[in-house]
C-alpha cells in the first residue's frame, strides 16, 4: 500500500528557532531596541494611520493609548518605553500582524503558529496518532491470527 503524503500538517521544523538561549549577563541587552523595531514595523505595515490604530487599541484594552504611545513604542532611542506586553497583544488583535508573538516564540526556543495553522498542526497531530493506532491494531491482530496469542 501506498504510504499518503501529509499535506494538512506545516513543517514545525522547516525553520526551527535557535534554541541555544544566552545566559551570559547583558546579551540580551539589545531586546528593547529589537523590540521597538519591530512595533515601528507592524506600524508602517498597518493601513490605517496611527490615531486610528491607537482609537481601536484604546477601545479593545479598555484603557486610553495615544499615537503619542504609538511613536514612543517605535523610539529605539527611548529604551525605557517599551511597548507594555499586554499592549503587544492587543496591538497584535487589532493589526492581525503577529509579528511580535512570532519574534518572542522565537527567543525562547520556540515557534507560534496562528489560525489556519494551529488548525492544521492539529489535524496532522490526530493523523498521526490515528496511523499509530492503526498499526497497534494491525499488529494485535495479526499476533491473534497466528496464533501468537495463547489462553481463553
Amino acid at each position: 500500500m501506498a504510504k499518503k503524503t501529509d499535506t494538512l500538517t506545516t513543517d514545525l521544523f522547516a525553520s526551527a528557532p535557535d534554541i541555544e538561549l544566552e545566559k551570559i549577563p547583558g546579551a540580551l541587552s539589545g531586546l528593547g531596541c529589537e523590540i521597538s523595531g519591530l512595533v515601528a514595523q507592524i506600524l508602517k505595515e498597518h493601513p490605517g494611520d496611527r490615531h486610528e490604530l491607537a482609537a481601536k487599541m484604546s477601545q479593545l484594552a479598555g484603557k486610553d493609548i495615544t499615537k503619542s504611545m504609538l511613536d514612543g513604542y517605535t523610539a529605539e532611542s527611548r529604551e525605557n518605553f517599551n511597548i507594555p506586553f499586554y499592549l503587544a497583544i492587543v496591538l497584535e488583535q487589532v493589526t492581525g500582524n503577529h509579528l511580535l508573538s512570532s519574534y518572542f516564540a522565537k527567543r525562547v526556543g520556540g515557534q507560534a503558529l496562528f489560525g489556519r495553522q494551529t488548525v492544521e498542526a492539529e489535524i496532522g497531530r490526530y493523523q498521526l496518532q490515528k496511523q499509530q493506532a492503526d498499526t497497534k491494531i494491525k499488529s494485535l491482530t495479526k499476533k491473534l491470527k497466528n496464533g501468537a496469542i495463547n489462553g481463553n
